[in-house]
C-alpha cells in the first residue's frame, strides 16, 4: 500500500512538473522567435534608405557593419566583390 502511494504522488508531481514545463518552453521558444523577428525587421528598415541611395560597396558594408545583426556566414568586409563586373560585350 505504501508503495502505491509513492507512486502516485510520484506520478501526480512528474505530471504538474510536465504541465508547467511544456507550456513555458512554449512561450519562451515564441519570445526568442519574436524577438529575433524584431531585431531583424528594425536592421532591414535602417539598411533599406542605404541601399536605395547608392552601390558604393565601402558605403554599404559600413552600413551593415554598424548593425546590431552579427554576420554568421560573411563578414561585411566580404560582401564587396574581388574584382569589379563588367557586363560581357
Amino acid at each position: 500500500m505504501r508503495r502505491r502511494l509513492v507512486a502516485v504522488a510520484l506520478a501526480t508531481t512528474s505530471l504538474v512538473a510536465v504541465a508547467f514545463a511544456v507550456p513555458l518552453a512554449l512561450l519562451a521558444r515564441n519570445v526568442a522567435r519574436d524577438r529575433a523577428l524584431t531585431t531583424a525587421e528594425r536592421d532591414v528598415a535602417a539598411l533599406a534608405p542605404v541601399l536605395a541611395l547608392t552601390t558604393d560597396a565601402n558605403l554599404i558594408g559600413a552600413a551593415i557593419a554598424a548593425l546590431s545583426y552579427r554576420f554568421v556566414f560573411a563578414p561585411p568586409s566580404d560582401l564587396a566583390p574581388a574584382r569589379p563586373v563588367s557586363p560581357e560585350p
